[in-house]
């Protein structure tokens, strides 16, 4: 919960650098294969997945939209989310990384 509540308040901040730090950090707390016997650290670790897809939206730099897409990969081998909808929002990341 911890590096989730401080991912969100360096974005509140505008320090992408530091939220990414933090949010990725929060997908290590739990291997996806130990997602299931971890339902309270998982909640906080979707949360952090989907803040990393924000993040990767407002800012769609290389090391932002990279980070939303390990993100999206530890939903799928959690098998909290199947492999085609985790590939539709990966998709959508590398677009991002396409526009003018």
């Amino acid at each position: 919960m911890a590096y989730y509540r401080l991912g969100r308040c360096y974005v509140m901040l505008e320090d992408d650098d530091n939220a990414l730090k933090n949010l990725k950090t929060l997908l290590y707390c739990v291997p996806p294969e130990e997602a299931e016997r971890h339902p309270l650290e998982t909640y906080w670790i979707v949360k952090g997945v989907n803040l990393l897809e924000q993040i990767a939206h407002k800012t769609p730099l290389p090391e932002q939209c990279e980070a939303a897409v390990q993100a999206l990969k530890w939903l799928e081998k959690s098998g909290i989310q199947d492999y085609e909808s985790v590939q539709k929002r990966i998709l959508a990341v590398h677009k991002l990384q396409k526009r003018p």
